[in-house]
């Protein structure tokens, strides 16, 4: 059966904030965590604060503050 799926890009919402941390969080550990790179554990010390619920709503407020600024566009995929 062929898939009809339909990817979206929308610019981000505030409420998108979690799910776009958590998968920067994951492009930074899966690109620079090897042996000529950065540790687990610099990686788990820098973004366990960015991953906390505080980390995530100030990013959220980040986020919103964005929406009013034509300059910074940050954008997301889902799928319809």
């Amino acid at each position: 059966m062929e898939d009809r799926s339909v990817t979206v890009v929308r610019p981000m919402r505030p409420e998108d904030a979690g799910a776009a941390r958590r998968a920067q969080y994951e492009g930074w550990r899966d690109a620079y965590v090897r042996p000529d790179g950065v540790s687990t554990a610099w990686l788990e010390e820098v973004w366990r604060p960015r991953l906390s619920e505080a980390g995530i709503a100030e990013f959220a407020a980040e986020v919103a503050e964005g929406q009013h600024c034509p300059r910074i566009v940050q954008l997301v995929a889902e799928a319809q």
